[in-house]
């Protein structure tokens, strides 16, 4: 008797089944075996036998589909009721085709003892191919992405009142972690459990309460100031000032630290306690919400540079702005244009604003003052400016609005030379453009604009035919709001300039 015939024979008795001859043993593994084309019989899909004759693929599909269809409780962070969802909704996808090629192999696959050996199994019931999945996070991202955006709360750092002479503490943010949603949806799955749970990650500040307690800030690292208007016409440009100073007094920049101008100080909003003020855009002065903004960032960039901190974003304006000499101002636009500064130092520097009677002063605070600036700026090339004449049909004749101050454009080289303490210098150099800014008058339909002052470095022979003073039409030259003369430094062109600080 060969050895395979034995087996069959042993596997026959260990199912209870009784063979007189060799030759009905093997007869009797034929039938055992599943057809070529069959699944094994007895076969669990699922948990679920597979009903005799049926399409294994067909069956597989029917309890793949009831896995995308099991609902569950879904409780997501900042709501107060839980969604309820399809599994299929949530990104589960079950592998068909693995399930049935798993399937196909019982009885089919390996040498004939491990064929029968299966197929007696199958028919015991005791082989159950189970579907498997996977949860596609693209589509589970494009449900929870919009959810992540609307409850996600950054941390918020510990700050100092430096009036008071206190601690504001720290607050812990919170954020839904999209990868660990992946993982969770996953074990729902696997578990059958009826309810996800999606908790939001606590994410501690970089600086805590208990770590400002400690903090040295007897010296003065850096220190500057610029002066606005504030009363009248002014008033909401100088609440844009003292709101925006306000949101970064106080605020802590650990070594290495990159602090970001908009994230500290927020979205220019009415809801964020910010008002309509004039502010540039486009290369014109437009009113709009949050004008003011620029001149706290220029401020504190001027005393971050001269103080040594390391700048890692910024923009000069694109003009030259009054209340602040060229190379050391920064513009900032909410959501797109910022400045943003690292603390390079060992110790930690806090950021102290004051703002009093239309002056606003930054001081940059901590344990040492490890570095010495020199600020040398150059003019390298000047450009005048053009005249745009715009028609506006709702000015009567004879009034004429000068809506924009021209001013002209420059070129100028930036040095910031760093003298350290132990004896070692670095320099920098950069460059900044400042193009020229069109003068632009509103003028009615018809004007002849030869009424209107000439440029710059121009002169004007009144025409031949040109009438006599006494009887020409009168003409009323008028600013628009929010225009204000330009400063020395705007309207000439500046000469060499050296701050040490």
């Amino acid at each position: 008797m060969s050895r395979s015939t034995s087996i069959v024979l042993r596997l026959l008795a260990s199912g209870a089944l009784v063979v007189a001859t060799t030759t009905g043993a093997a007869a009797t593994a034929l039938r055992i075996l599943p057809a070529d084309d069959a699944p094994a019989a007895g076969l669990l899909v699922d948990g679920a036998p597979l009903p005799a004759g049926s399409s294994l693929r067909g069956f597989v599909l029917k309890k793949a589909a009831e896995h995308e269809s099991a609902k569950v409780q879904v409780h997501l962070p900042g709501r107060s009721h839980p969604v309820t969802m399809t599994l299929a909704e949530l990104g589960v996808r079950p592998d068909v085709e693995l399930a049935v090629q798993r399937a196909m192999a019982i009885g089919h696959v390996g040498s004939i003892e491990q064929r029968l050996e299966e197929s007696l199994r199958a028919r015991q019931g005791r082989i159950d191919v189970p579907i498997t999945w996977s949860v596609e996070a693209s589509a589970l991202f494009k449900w929870l992405e919009p959810i992540k955006e609307d409850t996600d709360e950054p941390p918020l750092p510990a700050r100092l009142d430096l009036n008071k002479h206190t601690v504001i503490p720290h607050r812990s943010g919170k954020y839904l972690d999209l990868y660990e949603a992946v993982e969770a949806v996953d074990r729902v799955a696997r578990l059958g459990a009826p309810e996800l749970r999606l908790p939001p990650v606590e994410v501690p500040p970089v600086a805590s309460s208990e770590f400002l307690e400690k903090i040295d800030i007897t010296q003065v690292v850096g220190h500057f100031e610029t002066r606005f208007g504030y009363l009248g016409g002014e008033a909401n440009r100088a609440q844009n000032i003292a709101t925006a100073a306000s949101r970064l007094d106080g605020f802590v920049l650990l070594p290495g630290q990159i602090m970001s101008f908009n994230a500290v100080v927020g979205h220019r909003t009415l809801e964020n306690g910010f008002a309509k003020g004039w502010e540039i855009f486009k290369g014109e002065m437009v009113e709009g919400i949050g004008g003011g903004t620029c001149q706290v960032a220029s401020t504190l960039h001027a005393a971050s540079y001269l103080a040594g901190l390391e700048v890692i974003e910024r923009s000069p304006h694109s003009r030259p702005s009054g209340y602040i000499t060229m190379g050391l101002d920064s513009t900032v636009v909410d959501g797109s244009v910022d400045l943003k500064l690292r603390n390079p130092f060992s110790f930690p520097v806090v950021l102290h604003s004051k703002v009093d009677h239309g002056v606003i002063t930054f001081e940059l605070l901590g344990q040492q003052r490890p570095v010495m600036v020199t600020f040398k700026r150059d003019v390298l090339g000047v450009r005048d400016y053009k005249r745009q004449v715009r028609e506006t049909g709702y000015l009567p004749a004879g009034k004429i609005v000068l809506k924009q101050h021209g001013i002209r454009g420059y070129s100028i080289r930036r040095t910031r030379v760093m003298k350290f303490r132990d004896g070692t210098e670095h320099e920098e150099i950069t460059t900044d453009i400042y193009p020229a800014t069109a003068e632009i008058y509103l003028v009615p339909p018809g004007t002849d604009e030869s009424v209107l002052p000439p440029l710059p470095g121009e002169t004007k022979d009144p025409p031949a035919d040109a009438q006599p003073a006494s009887s020409a039409a009168p003409v009323e030259i008028v600013l628009a709001p929010g225009v204000h003369r330009p400063s020395a430094e705007q309207a000439g062109a500046p000469g060499r300039l050296v701050i040490t600080r």
